[in-house]
């Protein structure tokens, strides 16, 4: 009986496994809703069975989903919640990764008008996320891991350095005139 019991378990873990595989190849796809579905239902059984390892994955996949959709919010939410979860569970690499598209998330919102009254704090917290991304592939050595963060500040600091830009050059027929 025991047995019989471990294997259904064993199967049904195995399944679910499977199905975030699945998600994966939905999602580079392009099939987003029937990527969310199965990654929905990855992460019920992930919360349900204390996989917290796996489920900082299927939310940090979740998150990427979001933002294909540029659904940023919920992107957020999920990647600041596997971002506890892996802090919680002193999974290092995920967090340089988790840190890397949370600040990237960040960026985005701040460059988009529905977030324009807390622009300033979205890139400030934007710019944080990926500087301790770097500093912590640094850590880590983990050189690949380095690439993103890096190109993310360059983006957040070019989008800063337009910004300032284009409004000193509204202020500037102001004072000429």
């Amino acid at each position: 009986e025991a047995l019989k019991i471990c294997n259904e378990k064993k199967l049904v873990r195995l399944e679910n496994e499977m199905n975030a595989s699945l998600g994966l190849l939905h999602q580079i796809g392009g099939e987003l809703d029937k990527a969310r579905k199965l990654c929905d239902g990855v992460i019920m059984y992930e919360r349900e069975n204390g996989l917290k390892r796996q489920l900082v994955h299927s939310l940090m996949n979740l998150a990427k989903i979001e933002i294909h959709e540029e659904k940023y919010d919920r992107a957020e939410k999920l990647n600041i919640e596997a971002y506890q979860i892996a802090e919680e569970t002193g999974l290092k690499p995920e967090l340089c990764v988790i840190l890397n598209n949370l600040g990237q998330t960040l960026i985005t919102q701040s460059t988009l008008e529905q977030y324009s009254s807390c622009k300033n704090e979205k890139i400030k917290d934007g710019i944080k996320k990926c500087q301790d991304a770097l500093e912590l592939a640094k850590e880590l050595g983990m050189k690949e891991n380095m690439i993103n963060p890096s190109y993310n500040l360059g983006t957040a600091f070019m989008t800063v350095f337009q910004e300032r830009i284009y409004d000193q050059s509204k202020l500037m027929p102001r004072i000429t005139l």
